[in-house]
C-alpha cells in the first residue's frame, strides 16, 4: 500500500509540472508545433532513462521510492496521450505537415534523449563514482 502512495505523490508531482509546461508559451519551430508536450517528453525521455540506470546501479533508491520517481512522477510527467490528442488536433487543422514532423521528431528526439540520459549517467559513473569511493 505504501508503495501506491509514493505513486500516487510523484505522479501528482508529474502531471502538475507537465501541465505548467504544457501551458507555457514555447515558441519551437512554429506557433502550431506543440512545443510543450514535446518538451515535456523529450526531458523525461533523458530523466527516466538516467534515473533507471542510476537506480539499477545502486542501493540508495528503495522500491517505495523507485516507484514514485519512475512510474509515479515521470510516467505522469511524459504523456502519450497527449501527444496522441495533439498530433489529433493537427489533422483535424489540415496541419499534416506539421503532425508528421511532431510525430517523427517526438519519438527519434525522445529516443535519442533517453539514449543520452543513459550514457551520461555512465558517463558520471566513470568519472565521479570512482572518485568519490577512492576518497573512502
Amino acid at each position: 500500500m505504501k508503495k501506491y502512495m509514493y505513486i500516487m505523490v510523484g505522479g501528482a508531482a508529474g502531471a502538475v509540472l507537465r501541465f505548467y509546461i504544457g501551458t507555457q508559451n514555447f515558441q519551437l519551430f512554429t506557433e502550431n508545433f506543440p512545443a510543450g508536450t514535446f518538451i515535456a517528453n523529450i526531458s523525461g525521455a533523458f530523466m527516466l532513462a538516467f534515473f533507471l540506470r542510476w537506480a539499477f546501479d545502486s542501493k540508495y533508491f528503495s522500491e517505495n521510492l523507485h516507484a514514485g520517481i519512475a512510474p509515479g512522477f515521470l510516467g505522469a510527467f511524459t504523456t502519450f496521450s497527449t501527444l496522441c490528442k495533439e498530433s489529433s488536433l493537427l489533422i483535424l487543422d489540415g496541419n499534416y505537415l506539421m503532425m508528421t514532423f511532431y510525430l517523427v521528431a517526438s519519438v527519434t528526439i525522445g529516443l535519442t534523449s533517453a539514449l543520452l540520459g543513459f550514457n551520461f549517467f555512465g558517463w558520471m559513473r566513470r568519472n565521479f563514482y570512482g572518485k568519490v569511493e577512492a576518497e573512502k
